[in-house]
């Protein structure tokens, strides 16, 4: 009786990259519907909240002084490029010593897209957990807090890695027979810790996948105490805004990030000499997301902003 009166809306079951639509911030007439309940308990995260310029002027000494932090921000904008570059999925692992700022670096990264206190998560989890919120935030950035919660366990650490740049889940049946749908992401990862992600005994395939930033992300006590403050206020409104950019710069030209993302790593390249070819596309996507953002949404001029991602 109502199938001509209730109408057809096509749904998502996660963020990032719907077809042609990105979620948030350009979902077109797509909606966001999902059933399980660990997650649906961070989709208010997304939910823009306060000022915006506020938000810009408390991270803004972050792109100023302190370049680890930039890094990881940086990387935060660029997660929704990695599907237009063709980039694999990597991992940014701060680590340093305590009270060096890596928690408030990783919550103003996260701030980009929403409150960083219901979206953040750390190592005390299982990896379905892990590989369901991977899954869920898709090309959005995923952030885990606080490896040394795990202790001595490095190869649960390293096969987290592995499950996390595989960009897939494991291949599970289902209860009715056959197998459940596979889950999948394409996204940035950052991880903060104490003690770096790798050791000497790890496979080359973790480090490969990682990239590690060592020191101190906000060496400021002050700032980090006043990022932690401010950005649970103050978020989600400059994610929204440069994907909007993003969509804009498409419909002119399909093929403008694929085309600076190349320049970029001929460039590094270059520059770089022998380094590990891997590492090299996950830096130039980075050096892409600071960019964009630093004209998007901190309003430099294209050369300025261009000086200032390459430096």
């Amino acid at each position: 009786e109502n199938l001509n009166n209730l109408p057809l809306v096509k749904s998502v079951s996660h963020m990032g990259w719907a077809e042609k639509n990105f979620l948030p911030g350009a979902e077109g007439d797509i909606v966001l519907d999902v059933d399980d309940d660990g997650v649906s308990a961070v989709v208010s995260g997304y939910s823009p909240s306060g000022d915006f310029q506020i938000w810009k002027d408390t991270v803004r000494p972050i792109r100023e002084n302190h370049p680890i932090a930039r890094f990881m921000m940086s990387a935060s904008f660029a997660a929704p490029l990695l599907k237009l570059v063709n980039q694999r999925v990597f991992i940014v692992h701060a680590w340093g010593a305590s009270r060096g700022g890596k928690t408030a670096a990783a919550k103003a990264a996260l701030s980009v897209w929403g409150d960083p206190d219901t979206l953040m998560t750390n190592f005390n989890a299982t990896k379905v957990g892990l590989e369901r919120l991977a899954a869920f935030y898709s090309d959005l950035p995923l952030v885990i807090d606080e490896k040394q919660v795990v202790g001595d366990r490095q190869g649960f650490i390293e096969s987290l890695v592995y499950m996390i740049g595989l960009g897939k889940g494991k291949t599970r049946g289902s209860k009715g027979g056959g197998i459940q749908a596979f889950s999948s992401w394409r996204t940035i990862a950052m991880t903060t810790g104490e003690e770096p992600l790798t050791t000497g005994s790890s496979r080359g395939g973790v480090s490969t996948r990682a990239i590690e930033l060592y020191g101190l992300p906000i060496g400021d006590e002050s700032l980090a105490g006043k990022i932690h403050e401010q950005t649970k206020e103050h978020h989600g409104h400059a994610g929204v805004m440069f994907v909007r950019r993003m969509m804009e710069a498409l419909t002119e030209d399909p093929e403008i990030f694929k085309t600076d993302f190349e320049v970029l790593k001929e460039e590094l390249t270059r520059q770089a000499g022998d380094k590990s070819r891997s590492h090299l596309s996950a830096v130039a996507t980075v050096i892409l997301g600071d960019y964009y953002s630093s004209q998007w949404i901190f309003g430099l001029d294209e050369d300025t902003a261009f000086t200032q991602a390459m430096g």
